[in-house]
């Protein structure tokens, strides 16, 4: 091949890789175009969609049955997956299931998307409390109290971290200045009193118009454990109540200085042996 027809070659091959080359650039152009659309239609739809994901939210909440729920919150989560409330409902589900470590995950993501959520702080620090991580429960207390300083679930939440670190008496004056807000917080006042044998303080705030009065289930609680005569059946009775709200450790000690008192008698008390192997004991 002569001179001439070879440069006649390299020019159409030089041709065909810029046709080539302007083909696929052509493409990455319109796939970029696409692309920048479609992202500008997902937030153009910002508010629609997080409107849906509301909807969905509101009716898990109208579903007894659990596996249904889930799912309705985990659709509003792929609607709008920057938006903090599937994440939050998600957290409140696991940590209503005692399954702490996962709400945990799915609060802090909430938290990511939204930091001025007092419930979010609620109940990721309930869970961190919840899974003896002091360090990171007073970093997010700190949090709490910055953005809603006058919420009561502080000092709720301070109690209980109290209670963790076995300084009950510090617990107990953390709660008796909010005890009337809230019926959690009248129970835990009271099972400290009871736990402390102050059934006569009790009696008195009960029948003073200046304190709140017990409703009747804490009434009832009272009596049936105010009346009791056997210590060994009142501290087991005490120690479960406590378990209820939670506080397994300190119902725990509870449930184990009542065993250690009488052995014999402690194996007459109600659900003694669910409350044995509860706490091991």
């Amino acid at each position: 091949m002569n001179k001439e027809g070879e440069n006649q070659l390299e020019q159409k091959k030089g041709e065909v890789r810029y046709s080539k080359k302007s083909r696929l650039k052509n493409a990455f152009l319109f796939l970029g175009l696409f692309l920048l659309l479609l992202i500008i239609i997902w937030f153009a739809l910002y508010r629609f969609r997080h409107n849906e994901s509301d909807k969905l939210l509101a009716n898990a909440q109208k579903q007894t049955d659990q596996k249904q729920k889930v799912l309705l919150i985990y659709e509003a989560k792929i609607i709008s997956p920057l938006y903090y409330k599937p994440y939050l409902e998600l957290g409140k589900f696991a940590y209503s299931n005692n399954d702490f470590s996962l709400g945990e995950k799915y609060l802090k993501t909430a938290l990511v998307f939204n930091k001025n959520n007092p419930q979010i702080y609620f109940y990721l620090i309930d869970s961190l409390i919840n899974q003896n991580k002091p360090n990171e429960t007073n970093q997010y207390l700190e949090n709490f109290e910055l953005i809603d300083p006058n919420n009561p679930e502080i000092i709720f939440l301070k109690t209980r971290l109290a209670i963790a670190n076995q300084k009950l008496d510090e617990a107990e004056n953390l709660i008796a200045p909010i005890r009337g807000k809230d019926e959690k917080y009248e129970k835990y006042y009271l099972l400290f009193l009871l736990s402390e044998k102050k059934d006569a303080i009790i009696e008195k705030d009960n029948s003073s118009k200046k304190t709140p009065s017990l409703n009747d289930e804490q009434n009832l609680l009272f009596t049936s454990i105010s009346q009791s005569k056997n210590d060994v059946f009142r501290l087991s009775k005490i120690g479960s109540e406590w378990i209820k709200l939670g506080e397994n450790q300190l119902g725990c000690s509870l449930i184990a200085e009542g065993k250690n008192k009488n052995p014999e008698i402690f194996q007459k008390a109600p659900d003694y042996k669910q409350l044995s192997d509860l706490c091991h004991l």
